[in-house]
């Protein structure tokens, strides 16, 4: 860790991403590691004219910043990655001024500000939050879409359709959404999401998997809560590799025996005490992982 101490304390210091990733993904965190870390820095112990010297002498371009005004970040225009984390609510007009950015993260308990989410020509990973008014007042740019963004992670949404949510974002790889009490149905996601690899759904209102069945690049599939009762759909995607799966109105993956594909399968029941489809997690309360255990049955469960 680097920087000045002020106070006991460090005033701009690099962040482990091997320990401390706080949920940013493989492929963000390994960007920021290749150009020089993600540096932290928060307004309990340091000031902002501290800040900005110092992540100009260690030539930062990957900030995590826990402050509640952000005026700072117009005098650090070379910032390229961006992870705001507060109980607070800071202005994020500010953040306009970050015309290089290509990783905008916000954490934060609520949105103010005059802030285009996809105003940035190179961004490829965006979270942020849609409730209240703050958050509303970013669906138009959501719903504009962005012709490079590859990672999206949103919550509380009032969209009813995940379509609604994604529709232009032709490069999009990875989508994550939560907390979206009004969300119903898939819609068309193959047809405009066809690069998309990983999809997370976390306690929606969603009650079918129909429209899964295009997205043909789709490995990664993950399901905690919606009122979603059939998984035969996920028959259908010949290359998922990965799923977890806790729905309460699905009381077995037997649908899913004989995946052609599928490794490993994560669940909260069993199915049955004998059953090859549902062995006991080792170590665990009572769950399942299904994976292959050998050449002959390599991508069954």
């Amino acid at each position: 860790m680097i920087g000045s101490p002020t106070n006991g304390s460090l005033l701009l210091k690099r962040v482990d991403l091997i320990r401390d990733t706080t949920g940013l993904p493989p492929s963000l965190t390994a960007a920021m590691d290749a150009e020089g870390g993600l540096w932290s820095a928060g307004d309990a112990y340091t000031t902002a004219d501290e800040v900005i010297e110092t992540a100009r002498r260690v030539g930062a371009v990957a900030l995590r910043l826990d402050f509640r005004d952000l005026t700072l970040l117009e005098a650090l225009p070379g910032i390229r990655y961006l992870h705001l984390r507060s109980d607070g609510r800071p202005r994020l007009d500010a953040v306009a001024a970050l015309t290089e950015l290509r990783a905008l993260i916000i954490q934060t308990s609520g949105m103010r500000g005059d802030l285009d989410p996809l105003g940035f020509a190179d961004l490829q990973w965006l979270r942020l939050g849609l409730g209240g008014k703050g958050g509303a007042a970013m669906l138009p740019s959501i719903e504009r879409g962005h012709p490079r963004l590859q990672w999206l992670a949103l919550r509380e949404v009032r969209a009813r359709a995940v379509t609604d949510l994604c529709a232009a974002f032709p490069e999009l790889r990875v989508l994550r959404i939560a907390y979206a009490d009004y969300l119903r149905t898939l819609g068309g996601l193959a047809a405009v999401t066809p690069q998309l690899v990983k999809l997370t759904l976390e306690l929606t209102q969603i009650r079918s998997l129909d429209g899964l069945a295009g997205l043909r690049r789709l490995e990664t599939l993950a399901l905690f809560g919606g009122r979603i009762r059939d998984l035969a759909p996920l028959r259908e995607l010949d290359r998922l590799r990965y799923a977890r799966i806790e729905l309460p109105d699905v009381e077995s993956i037997e649908p899913l025996r004989g995946h052609p594909s599928l490794r490993m399968c994560r669940s909260p029941w069993r199915t049955s005490p004998t059953s090859p489809c549902s062995p006991r997690f080792p170590g665990s309360r009572p769950s399942v992982e299904a994976r292959a255990s050998n050449s002959r049955s390599r991508g069954r469960i």
